[in-house]
């Protein structure tokens, strides 16, 4: 049977990074790629880039969670918004593991999602600091995930720092 590996998008940032990985993924003879589009991929205002996923990908579930705000309330609300739809997408799919990638809160989500879920996370992009509340986004993804996938030596000893475990985190 093959495993059932979901990948949270929700930015072209995002999605361009994993690009060749979630192809690599999807041609796999043992796995099934699954694709959950949420956030800025959703949104007019940010070029609906959806359609992008969709001429490469199957896009499994959208989860439309912005709120027309940029403050903190708009940006919290729209983080328990998504929990709740990454949860019922989760709860259709209940892949093998989700793959999370960087620090925005759609990632937040899924990692607390899957974790209430007991499916296990792998987050590439854990251990770097900019100084903003990214970091502690960042963090806290890190805390929730069982594999790491880091960018050096020094991001490799901060998700160490805070929890991971070495033996599964890769510098890659």
């Amino acid at each position: 049977m093959r495993k059932k590996i979901v990948y949270i998008t929700g930015s072209r940032a995002d999605f361009g990074r994993a690009y060749y990985i979630l192809r690599a993924i999807q041609e796999h003879p043992d796995f099934k790629l699954h694709i959950i589009a949420t956030s800025m991929h959703l949104a007019p205002e940010f070029g609906y880039t959806l359609q992008e996923i969709e001429e490469k990908f199957r896009v499994d579930e959208k989860v439309d969670m912005l709120l027309c705000s940029d403050g903190g309330g708009a940006m919290a609300k729209s983080f328990g918004i998504g929990v709740v739809g990454i949860a019922q997408a989760m709860e259709k799919i209940m892949p093998d593991l989700t793959l999370l990638l960087g620090d925005r809160g759609e990632m937040l989500a899924g990692a607390i999602v899957c974790k209430h879920l007991n499916i296990p996370v792998a987050h590439i992009g854990g251990g770097h600091l900019s100084g903003s509340i990214d970091d502690r986004i960042r963090d806290a993804i890190t805390v929730f995930s069982d594999f790491h996938f880091v960018a050096s030596k020094k991001c490799f000893e901060r998700v160490i720092s805070i929890g991971a475990d070495p033996s599964k985190t890769y510098i890659v």
